[in-house]
């Protein structure tokens, strides 16, 4: 049986306010519209959700267990509005890093250690490959950023350099990059 989970929503929001209205202004939505949509989902299922004559309203068993679905989506639904604010402030995900074994291992993973306490969310995957494969992953996005030797300035308009140590290596990714 195919539920709408938007009534599922509703449902533990008018429960955890206690009523429709309540529930209806937490949603910013009208108290006719959730009062529809309640129906609709008493209908689809079969049976009552709420106790008769309780007020605050009350779940019935079934609806006490379709409120709980209904929360852990409005949560699951935070959680991802979250995971994409958190993208686009760079804050939150996956940063891809190639890089020639010495620089990762004598440099980079300290600046990658010290950066992960300042964005705990964000995780860093280190690869190492030479040049040649970095600029190839870089081009077919399987890195997002390639620690390169400093002589390497100029592999095209399709990268961007940034100088990470004075003299020696730069953080090249493709322009458009969040980073």
């Amino acid at each position: 049986m195919k539920l709408n989970e938007r009534h599922l929503m509703q449902l533990a929001a008018v429960l955890d306010a206690g009523g429709v209205s309540e529930g209806a202004a937490m949603l910013g939505l009208t108290q006719p519209a959730v009062s529809r949509s309640l129906a609709m989902l008493e209908a689809r299922v079969g049976e009552p959700l709420f106790l008769k004559g309780r007020r605050p309203l009350q779940a019935t068993p079934l609806g006490f267990q379709l409120a709980a679905q209904g929360r852990t989506i409005i949560t699951a639904s935070r959680k991802a509005s979250d995971a994409v604010q958190g993208f686009m402030k760079g804050t939150k995900g996956v940063v891809r890093v190639g890089g020639v074994p010495f620089f990762m291992d004598a440099m980079i993973s300290r600046m990658i250690g010290e950066f992960q306490k300042l964005e705990p969310e964000v995780t860093v995957q280190q690869s190492y490959m030479n040049l040649p494969e970095m600029v190839a992953a870089l081009e077919s996005n399987q890195i997002d950023l390639g620690i390169v030797p400093i002589g390497v300035l100029d592999l095209g308009p399709g990268f961007e350099f940034t100088e990470i140590l004075p003299g020696r290596n730069v953080v090249a990714c493709r322009p458009d990059h969040p980073l």
